[in-house]
């Protein structure tokens, strides 16, 4: 998704009012030696079904949000900060954990995907670029195949049509 809008953060709301259809708002703040951003998104229909009481949820939790400053979303404590903007309302705070990056890529699901290319579709891949690559756009890892690694995709025939 391209960044059509006046901010990453207005950009990523855009993208989560488009893709997600949950509503979504972000505020971000740097200062080059570290960041902090607070993200809303309200709950699915299912926890609370009066559309007219989620509506007026939401705009409650993001007239409040509006306020946060960028000093704010930088030098204060996770607790401080949302007892600062939501004292008045139920919130609770869980306890943080480690962010770790995980991406569920692998040899065996790059390969799998191959196997739902024809056979003959393979052989022109291997044929124009000797190998054939699949790229992770998560993580960035490439995963490289040679004629060998698919000798039984090669001639298993026909991919299956998938319904």
């Amino acid at each position: 998704m391209p960044l059509s809008r006046h901010s990453l953060a207005a950009s990523l709301d855009a993208y989560f009012e488009q893709s997600e259809q949950l509503q979504t708002r972000l505020w971000l703040a740097c200062d080059g030696q570290s960041a902090g951003g607070l993200l809303l998104q309200q709950l699915p229909a299912q926890v609370s079904r009066d559309p007219q009481l989620r509506e007026q949820q939401w705009q409650h939790v993001c007239t409040l949000g509006e306020t946060v400053t960028p000093s704010e979303l930088l030098q204060l404590p996770l607790a401080d900060l949302l007892y600062r903007l939501y004292h008045e309302d139920p919130v609770r705070l869980f306890d943080p954990r480690p962010v770790n990056f995980q991406c569920s890529c692998s040899l065996q699901r790059s390969r799998n995907a191959l196997s739902a290319i024809a056979s003959t579709e393979l052989e022109d891949i291997l044929r124009e670029q000797g190998c054939i690559t699949v790229d992770c756009e998560f993580c960035n890892q490439q995963y490289r195949f040679e004629r060998e690694d698919l000798t039984d995709l090669l001639q298993a025939g026909p991919a299956p049509t998938l319904h």
